[in-house]
């Protein structure tokens, strides 16, 4: 398990041979309203990691905070990779998933959760059962 900060820069990770979760750690409405992605490349830039969305996004709670996942990814060569990621002005998170407080929290906070209160957590997928996490 690993978190990062939510910056634009380039992040170096150390990952093994296997399927990782891609979790947002700070609020529980998740939305891209254009173009946000997140890229994983190859320290090298040889291989590009295809990502791709979730179909069951659960709600967790992760060090007290709101968390939502919401990405997963396959790495089939261990190594040293980057993570990337672009237009994250486009993704807006929010506390609450629930739409009543969401039509509130437009007029409040328009653009989400500032972007310096959110994690981006990275957590690989056990061998033995994809709802376990090591």
């Amino acid at each position: 398990m690993r978190y990062l900060p939510f910056t634009t820069e380039k992040q170096l990770l150390d990952l093994e041979k296997g399927e990782y979760y891609i979790d947002f750690v700070g609020g529980w409405y998740v939305r891209n309203f254009g173009q946000f992605a997140i890229n994983i490349f190859s320290k090298d830039g040889q291989s590009i990691v295809k990502i791709e969305e979730v179909k069951w996004k659960p709600q967790l709670y992760e060090k007290n905070k709101r968390t939502k996942r919401f990405f997963k990814f396959q790495i089939e060569k261990a190594g040293n990779y980057y993570l990337e990621l672009k237009n994250p002005q486009d993704l807006v998170i929010r506390a609450t998933n629930l739409p009543m407080w969401n039509i509130i929290f437009n007029f409040l906070e328009p653009n989400g959760i500032p972007k310096e209160h959110l994690e981006i957590k990275i957590t690989k997928i056990s061998p033995y059962s994809p709802l376990l996490t090591s």
